[in-house]
């Protein structure tokens, strides 16, 4: 077992050595999390807010380090290699258009329609928001009768970690 003084003097790198890096030792790792909450051997609420920080640190290492990562990988001179115990895909990840600079008269007529249907669904969700019941009305296009209804509203309840 490691306790909290443990950690202090560990490097990183050595706390690092001690997460998963199978898909094995992944699943293993989280069953144990799991029935360690669940038996109430660990309070669910301290195993939140150590994930939120860990979650945090390990994102910002990545996103500093992703160059580092991806000059590493080239250096196997193929597009997907073993290495480590994984599989590990060199690929393009999310590409992206930009249509705003085709000059295409027709594109840009559509994407202002869009624009402005997006904002008039968003003023008509704020009147049918303001519905607590339902409301019988004339269709102005149709003649018809319709009854329209609030929506209904769902949420979900959780908790919001601020690392101090």
């Amino acid at each position: 077992m490691i306790y909290l003084s443990d950690m202090e003097t560990m490097t990183p790198m050595a706390v690092i050595s001690l997460a998963p890096s199978t898909k094995e030792q992944a699943a293993d790792f989280t069953q144990k999390l799991i029935s360690k909450v669940e038996s109430g051997e660990e309070n669910p609420l301290s195993l939140a807010v150590k994930m939120n920080a860990f979650i945090k640190s390990l994102e910002s290492v990545k996103k500093a380090i992703d160059d580092s990562i991806l000059r590493e990988a080239e250096k196997y001179g193929a597009k997907s290699f073993d290495a480590f115990g994984a599989e590990i895909t060199i690929s393009e990840l999310g590409t992206k258009y930009d249509y705003s600079i085709c000059g295409d008269s027709e594109w840009q007529m559509l994407n202002q329609q869009l624009d402005s249907l997006k904002e008039s669904i968003k003023q008509r969700e704020k009147v049918l928001k303001s519905l607590t019941k339902p409301m019988t009305v004339v269709n102005e296009l149709s003649g018809e009768i319709e009854t329209i209804n609030p929506p209904i509203k769902t949420s979900t309840t959780g908790i919001k970690i601020v690392l101090r």
